[in-house]
């Protein structure tokens, strides 16, 4: 069963502690919406993900270099908020990264598949 961009989103959203990051639970939840989507390429080898092969390519990256998948994450969350218009600093960036692969990784494989094929 997929889950709504909206949906995911939320629970991203949930995992960010709005004043730790200065910005309002909406916004928030705003930001992550508008990065999930270019965020999935990230999680692939190339351009059309095979969705059965996102969760186990985000454990793989995590196990290999946490740092390294949380800055590329970090770095993805910051290019598509500014061109959305939202300047984020690398803290609010990292924080962001943190929570989308937290929930990455909580998430089911199951689930991250069928939500990767309903959105790519």
């Amino acid at each position: 069963m997929s889950i709504s961009v909206e949906d995911m989103s939320k629970r991203v959203a949930s995992r960010v502690d709005s004043n730790l990051v200065g910005i309002d639970p909406l916004t928030i939840m705003t930001l992550v919406t508008s990065v999930l989507l270019p965020l999935i390429s990230c999680f692939t080898q190339n351009d059309e993900p095979d969705p059965d092969q996102v969760a186990a390519a985000v454990k793989e990256r995590f196990d290999r270099n946490p740092r390294g998948l949380r800055r590329r994450t970090a770095r993805k969350i910051s290019q598509v908020s500014a061109r959305d218009g939202k300047k984020l600093t690398g803290e609010q960036a990292g924080i962001l990264a943190d929570a989308v692969i937290q929930e990455a990784m909580a998430t089911p494989p199951a689930t991250v598949a069928a939500f990767v094929s309903a959105h790519s």
